[in-house]
């Protein structure tokens, strides 16, 4: 287990993270912009995109077993700077088409894959070209790179999976991924700064037309003011989103999220887009109902006494957010079995365990039927954010940041309670070889086969999953005069006995994730 010592290290040495053989770009005259968009920090999240791309692929093959057909499978790395992501799918899934491109020079991704054993050649976008074509066929050690606009590359190619990882905000990458990505594919989405949503309200007014103010769950409340975008910019290309997982770390978010195509799927994920009364004295919360009257007593909404005991406005309307579920469970389980297969770091292991327990959120009679404890864990998450594995670092001429380590058992879903975890696709939508294809006029030339292929089983699950909502928000034991009365562990025990669902959360390392409400929660933290 060791730390990312790579940022301990000088310059002048190469670099290795997960196999992977890379040279730091201070080595080249580039631009210092290019520099600054390669960050370190981020290694969990490559982690992640890894093991979210491996899951799919096995999911695929699958797919394709049981249909005896074949398709390819298109993979962007948008902003890919050294190639290292475009160059770890290769390695580790090899029956996919990868595509590593930047707007700068792209020499360093070219040597970076020759160190690697890769063969990188040069793809060059063709105006003349139908979006949704089949692409040059690839072989099982070569990538492409193609030197290219990450927003003109996605207008102008289809893929089925996309990984954006922008220096800056991303916003305006939305559209051009929904319009790229294929029904049934994937965006991984990296949010870079999260400071705008508690120093610069306006900027995130502008940037994702949403009204914001600093509160103790800013960062999922940052996720949802983004997903909430995301599901608007899809809507416009007649696509709906469901939300696969959210992770927090540190200043940055990675989000994936699957996109499926047709009408009900649109509707169903803007219903889920809604506003938030957040009440400002005790920050109580509640989602607004979508509905066109206004309402008559807004603050007879919130449970608290706060608008009685207090004059004046006592809460607001912040928004609007995405309100449904973002964590699939099954999904996160398929994660930690590729993460197994895949030898990945103890921090990953960690961190999507987390997610797993975070994502059912039991109470005590859940969790007594289902047989699983919040011990389960292999470690949590230490008071000050960190986990185990960061303590740990280790220098050498060719530095490797990651050790393999024994998974925990695989958590599943407990059984008897479908309504505790979003339900997925009972079978995911079939793909041809020609899915993904448009026409001159933007229009896919397999639309009519792609919605006879997602049955009106699928659609009507699709609709249910995204009206489950889980359990939103968290708060954050600090909030009591008192001090912290009980260890965390022991107050999620707490929290379930007396029937409520509670989990740890990722977010913030003294919060509890509970369906309590603020007056519940605070009479058992007191």
């Amino acid at each position: 287990m060791m730390e990312d010592a790579s940022e301990k290290i000088k310059p002048d040495k190469d670099f290795k993270e997960l196999g992977v053989l890379f040279e730091n770009h201070s080595q080249k005259n580039v631009i210092q912009l290019k520099a600054k968009r390669f960050n370190w920090k981020l290694k969990i999240y490559r982690e992640f995109v890894l093991a979210t791309l491996s899951a799919l692929d096995t999911e695929r093959k699958q797919r394709l077993e049981k249909e005896s057909s074949s398709s390819e499978f298109y993979a962007l790395d948008a902003y890919s700077c050294t190639g290292l992501a475009a160059i770890q799918w290769k390695k580790y899934v090899q029956d996919i088409h990868v595509t590593a491109a930047d707007h700068d020079e792209i020499s360093l991704i070219k040597e970076n894959a020759e160190r690697n054993s890769l063969t990188c050649s040069t793809w060059q976008l063709d105006p003349s070209r139908v979006l949704g074509d089949p692409k040059a066929s690839q072989a099982g050690n070569e990538i492409f790179s193609c030197r290219a606009d990450a927003k003109s590359l996605m207008t102008m190619e289809a893929f089925n999976f996309i990984y954006l990882s922008p220096y800056k905000n991303g916003s305006s990458c939305l559209e051009p991924a929904f319009q790229s990505l294929a029904s049934g594919g994937v965006l991984a989405l990296v949010v870079p700064d999260l400071s705008i949503f508690s120093r610069a309200p306006h900027v995130v007014r502008r940037e994702f037309s949403a009204q914001i103010i600093k509160t103790e769950y800013l960062k999922e409340m940052a996720a949802r003011v983004v997903l909430a975008e995301a599901a608007r910019s899809a809507a416009k290309y007649s696509k709906g989103i469901s939300v696969l997982y959210v992770v927090s770390q540190e200043d940055y978010l990675l989000m994936a999220v699957r996109v499926y195509r047709g009408q009900k799927a649109v509707d169903s994920t803007l219903n889920n887009v809604c506003q938030l009364l957040h009440c400002r004295f005790c920050e109580e919360r509640l989602f607004l109902p979508n509905q066109l009257a206004p309402y008559d007593d807004p603050y007879g909404l919130l449970t608290c006494t706060c608008k009685s005991e207090n004059l004046g406005k006592t809460a607001v309307i912040i928004g609007p957010m995405w309100k449904g579920c973002i964590y699939k469970t099954d999904f996160l389980n398929s994660i930690v079995n590729e993460g197994n297969k895949l030898k990945l770091s103890a921090k990953f292991v960690e961190m999507a365990s987390l997610l797993v327990i975070e994502s059912m959120c039991l109470s005590g009679s859940e969790k007594a039927n289902s047989g699983l404890a919040q011990e389960d864990l292999k470690s949590q998450v230490n008071s000050d954010g960190k986990t185990s594995s960061d303590s740990e670092t280790s220098e050498n001429k060719v530095t490797n940041v990651d050790e393999p380590t024994k998974l925990p058992k695989e958590i599943t879903v407990p059984s008897g309670h479908p309504d505790l975890v979003p339900m997925t696709m009972k079978e995911a939508p079939r793909h041809t070889e020609n899915q993904g294809c448009f026409t001159h006029s933007g229009k896919r030339k397999v639309d009519m086969a792609e919605e006879k292929s997602l049955s009106k089983r699928q659609k009507r699950n699709f609709v249910e999953e995204s009206e489950l909502q889980g359990v939103p928000f968290y708060y954050n034991v600090s909030r009591s005069k008192k001090g912290i009365p009980h260890k965390l562990n022991n107050l999620v025990k707490i929290l379930q006995e007396n029937g409520h669902r509670a989990s740890r959360t990722h977010f913030d390392p003294c919060g509890i994730r509970t369906s309590a409400s603020v007056s519940q929660f605070m009479q058992i933290l007191e």
